[in-house]
């Protein structure tokens, strides 16, 4: 198990450095500048509850799948 959990984690690091390797944080932080503000998640929580729709869809599991 430790062998497969290693070879995870071997190929999670090469794409991590692939990905740095393809744009600089530089142009990271710029696209994050210019990007649109994020949406407010509470008023938009409170406007559906307002118009008497749910606000959050939520599904509860009883057991875990592998049990």
């Amino acid at each position: 198990m430790a062998d497969v959990l290693q070879r995870i984690l071997a190929a999670k690091r090469d794409e991590i450095a692939a990905a740095e390797h393809a744009i600089s944080a530089r142009e990271i932080e710029s696209r994050a500048r210019a990007a649109a503000p994020a949406r407010d998640f509470v008023g938009a929580m409170r406007a559906k509850r307002t118009a008497g729709r749910p606000a959050v869809i939520a599904e509860i599991k009883r057991a875990s799948p592998s049990k």
